[in-house]
């Protein structure tokens, strides 16, 4: 006969999660897919956001990636979302399919959509952003080993 514990069993996780994104403007279809993943970078960048959104300043896209232009918080996060988290899109140039980085993504936001169609969408990017990074923190929450409830925290002797 065994014996099993299955309280002991842990969730898995590999580390990545996905959501897809899609947008209609007038019949023309965005499509992208966010991902979130373990990346030292990204932490870096995106706590730099959080520091910047909590103060209300600028920042210089140097200090989260290159360039020498100054950005609010909200541009930065856009930013670090295009730098970090797209994973892919169906953004076309001429010469095919625009390279995903945080540059990129304010182009194409700047320059592809009128001003409540782009709040629209620069709203839903935030909040599905905001679902993905908040079901990634759950997950890894899950998963890391928490104290016993039945101890209280001294080596024995």
């Amino acid at each position: 006969m065994t014996f099993r514990l299955d309280i002991l069993k842990k969730p898995t996780f590999d580390g990545t999660l996905e959501k897809p994104l899609e947008f209609d403007n007038a019949g023309q279809q965005l499509q992208i897919t966010l991902q979130i993943k373990q990346d030292d970078e990204f932490n870096s960048a995106f706590a730099k956001v959080g520091t910047l959104l909590n103060e209300q300043k600028s920042i210089n896209k140097n200090g989260l990636k290159r360039g020498n232009v100054a950005i609010d918080g909200n541009e930065a996060l856009l930013f670090v979302i295009g730098e970090y988290c797209i994973k892919d899109w169906n953004v076309q140039t001429d010469d095919g399919i625009l390279p995903i980085n945080g540059d990129n993504l304010l182009l194409l936001l700047n320059n592809g959509f009128e001003q409540p169609v782009l709040i629209e969408l620069i709203t839903l990017l935030i909040n599905t952003f905001a679902e993905l990074m908040n079901e990634f923190s759950q997950k890894v929450g899950d998963i890391q080993k928490k104290p016993s409830a039945n101890t209280n925290g001294k080596n024995k002797k």
